[in-house]
């Protein structure tokens, strides 16, 4: 289950976590769609210019401006990321600021599994 306590302390290791779960859930077939999820926290992290555990819920927000839907979907599915385990603190203000669904991409994480029984 994606919700919980994220373990990493750098950077480099909350991107390594966050890319495995893309490699867990995304379909191999959308190797397109991959990438940029793989790419997408670089990029967020050279237009922020500040370690992931630093950025603010305005730092977010500023990159949403003047960009298109298909970014914002890429952008939350990391954000979701982050605040579902734990990497990032938000007020309510934010999530209610927040272009999208942060759910999109993570719901068969957080649905609950079947028994085995």
């Amino acid at each position: 289950m994606i919700l919980g306590q994220g373990t990493a302390t750098t950077d480099d290791g909350i991107i390594a976590e966050y890319q495995q779960w893309v490699n867990e859930i995304t379909p191999a077939h959308h190797w397109s769609f991959t990438r940029r999820l793989h790419d997408c926290p670089a990029v967020m992290c050279k237009r922020i210019g500040k370690p992931i555990t630093a950025w603010t819920d305005e730092d977010l927000l500023a990159l949403y401006h003047h960009r298109s839907k298909a970014t914002w979907t890429i952008y939350n599915a990391f954000v979701a990321f982050l605040l579902f385990r734990g990497y990032h603190h938000s007020r309510i203000e934010f999530l209610g600021a927040l272009p999208g669904d942060l759910c999109r991409h993570w719901s068969g994480r957080l649905l609950p599994r079947a028994s085995a029984d």
